[in-house]
């Protein structure tokens, strides 16, 4: 039984690490992620408020909409819809970056770092699969990272990134930690060329 849900889980098997194209980003993603990334980092913390936002930014980024069947029967047609969500989060890390906005990249990045660390040791394959984000593909990760390391380091080390309950991330050193973990994820075969994602 996963950490969120008492359903059993449906036996999803992990989503294979194939090469995917970069997924295009469209007028309005910029915006529109960062209005459901800003909801759902505010309930990261909170396991009862956390499915909602995670789900809307999963299904912004591509994952399927429906039920458990429609799901299953989506991830049949094609292993990547697990991943798809993450991959697009990638993609517009990038044009973020590309734009300027070194805060979303911030914040992004804080996402797959806060997700990889404390919420997937968490979840079973049927909370990720409720959520619609399971554990980040790492070349994903490393486009993030990368472009988090490249906005950051243009702006004030003092800039507020997000501010959590927990704790308050400013952009020096948010970018010592992108900097390390986009390392560690290169050491381990990670690849920063979209086209190398899965």
């Amino acid at each position: 039984m996963g950490l969120f849900g008492k359903r059993r889980d449906p036996g999803y098997p992990e989503a294979p690490a194939a090469p995917h194209p970069a997924i295009s980003v469209k007028d309005g993603d910029l915006q529109r992620c960062s209005s459901l990334l800003n909801d759902l980092l505010v309930a990261i913390g909170n396991e009862g408020s956390v499915r909602g936002p995670a789900r809307a930014l999963a299904e912004a980024g591509g994952y399927p909409r429906g039920n458990d069947q429609a799901i299953y029967s989506a991830y049949m047609d094609d292993k990547d819809v697990f991943n798809r969500p993450w991959r697009w989060l990638a993609s517009v890390s990038k044009a973020a970056c590309d734009d300027g906005d070194g805060v979303l990249v911030g914040r992004l990045f804080v996402l797959f770092w806060n997700w990889s660390e404390t919420m997937v040791p968490r979840m079973g394959p049927f909370d990720q699969a409720d959520c619609g984000l399971g554990k980040p593909p790492a070349d994903s990760y490393a486009i993030v990272a990368g472009c988090a390391v490249r906005g950051l380091s243009a702006i004030d080390a003092t800039q507020l990134i997000l501010s959590t309950p927990q704790v308050d991330f400013h952009a020096g050193p948010l970018l010592q930690v992108c900097a390390d973990t986009l390392l560690k994820l290169k050491q381990a075969g990670a690849s920063t060329e979209p086209n190398a994602h899965a």
